[in-house]
C-alpha cells in the first residue's frame, strides 16, 4: 500500500503502513493539525487556531501562522493537511458573517465573551463597550449606544476580542 492510498479520515489514530520489511507510522491528520496548533470544528467546518481561539479561513491560514505565531509552512504543506476536510472558505466565512447575526448554537473551541454587546438597530455585535461605541460612530451616527444596545454574551468567531 502506498502512502497516497491511505485513508485520511482517521482522525485521532496513527496509521500504520506495512511493507515486507519496514513498518512506518504515518502521522494522522490530528497530529498534523497539532503541528500548526490548530484543530477543526467539523460540525461547522471551521479551522480554529488553538492559541488565538479564533476561526481562520484556509486562504488566510498561512499568513495567520506567520504573522501571529512566527510559524512557517508552505502552501503545499497546509493544503496537504487540510485537503480531506470540508472547511469554510473565505467566501463562505464572509457570507456567514454577513448573514448571521445570532449563532444558532455555540461553536466549541471559540470562547464566549460574557460582557459583550449587541446593537438593537442592526445585527452588529461587539465584545466591549468601546467596540460597540465605535460601531455606533461608524454605522449609526447620531444614535445613542447606551440606549440602542444591550449586554449579551458573544462569540467572536473570526477575530480576537
Amino acid at each position: 500500500m502506498e502512502i497516497s492510498d491511505l485513508p485520511f479520515d482517521c482522525i485521532g489514530n496513527s496509521l500504520l503502513l506495512l511493507s515486507e520489511r519496514v513498518k512506518l507510522t504515518v502521522p494522522s491528520e490530528d497530529e498534523l493539525l497539532r503541528g500548526i496548533d490548530c484543530f477543526i470544528n467539523q460540525r461547522v467546518g471551521l479551522i480554529i487556531c488553538r492559541q488565538c481561539r479564533v476561526a481562520v479561513p484556509p486562504e488566510h491560514l498561512r499568513s495567520h501562522l506567520v504573522t501571529k505565531h512566527d510559524l512557517y509552512r508552505s502552501a503545499e504543506e497546509l493544503e496537504f493537511i487540510l485537503h480531506s476536510y470540508s472547511v469554510m472558505s473565505l467566501n463562505d466565512a464572509t457570507e456567514f458573517v454577513k448573514y448571521t447575526d445570532t449563532l444558532p448554537e455555540l461553536i466549541s473551541g471559540i470562547p464566549i465573551v460574557e460582557e459583550g454587546y449587541k446593537c438593537l438597530i442592526c445585527p452588529g455585535h461587539a465584545s466591549s463597550w468601546t467596540m460597540i461605541r465605535d460601531h455606533f460612530s461608524r454605522h449609526h451616527r447620531g444614535k445613542n449606544a447606551s440606549i440602542d444596545s444591550e449586554k449579551c454574551p458573544v462569540q467572536l468567531v473570526f477575530r480576537e476580542s
